[in-house]
């Protein structure tokens, strides 16, 4: 669980970084016709305009999810957070002496998520992320995609535990062997 101590903390640090980013700024910019929020590259709303109607909000998390978020909260020790639907490619730095199979491996990643992670407040390191297999996760596709997700997780050596609806979610035991319980 968060406590004040962690969420003043935060509260703090997030105000002394706009603080310090409205001191760096000189005076706001002009934005002129043809540019776009004060980039000077030149942005015509004919090439997305089209596009914006076509946007309309839907739930971030599932009903399983927000289920599972609940249980996660109250198994959360103190001096970490719950982070939801967070993105491999967050976690992970693709380097290799190839530059073109950076970019490839990079790919592999970019779009691929896991349902949450679990990130200490000192480091913001990930200590342990956490997947929801449906039954969607008995496909060909999505297996394969499993297997990537499995083996980047283990080559970067945070713990990827994983659930069916079938499972009690329990991440305790995860704690335990970090000696965070």
């Amino acid at each position: 669980m968060t406590s004040l101590e962690d969420i003043a903390g935060f509260l703090m640090v997030g105000g002394l970084c706009l603080l310090i980013a409205n001191v760096r700024r000189k005076r706001p910019r002009k934005i002129l016709p043809g540019m776009d929020a004060g980039f000077t590259v030149p942005v015509s709303q004919k090439g997305y305009l089209w596009a914006i109607p076509l946007y309309n909000p839907k739930p971030l998390l599932s009903r399983w999810e927000r289920k599972a978020m609940a249980d996660l909260l109250a198994q959360v020790p103190e001096g970490f957070q719950l982070c939801p639907q967070v993105r491999i490619a967050d976690l992970v730095a693709v380097r290799g002496p190839d530059p073109e199979q950076n970019r490839q491996a990079f790919f592999k990643i970019s779009a691929k998520s896991v349902d949450f992670a679990v990130v200490e407040n000192q480091t913001g390191m990930v200590a342990v992320a956490i997947e929801l297999d449906d039954r969607t996760h008995n496909e060909a596709d999505r297996r394969y995609r499993d297997g990537l997700v499995d083996a980047v997780f283990e080559r970067i050596g945070i713990p990827l535990l994983r659930f069916s609806p079938a499972d009690r979610i329990d991440i305790a035991a995860s704690f335990r062997r970090r000696g965070a319980l």
